[in-house]
């Protein structure tokens, strides 16, 4: 398998989850706001 593309498939999941981790974040964020 080419290298580089091992590599940028492993970036687009990093950035993938990352995305998931900030959508977790806002929601987490809003309900927290929403009790008070």
């Amino acid at each position: 398998m080419n290298l580089a593309i091992s590599i940028s498939l492993q970036e687009m999941d990093n950035m993938q989850i990352l995305h998931l981790l900030e959508e977790e974040i806002d929601s987490m964020l809003h309900e927290r706001s929403e009790n008070g």
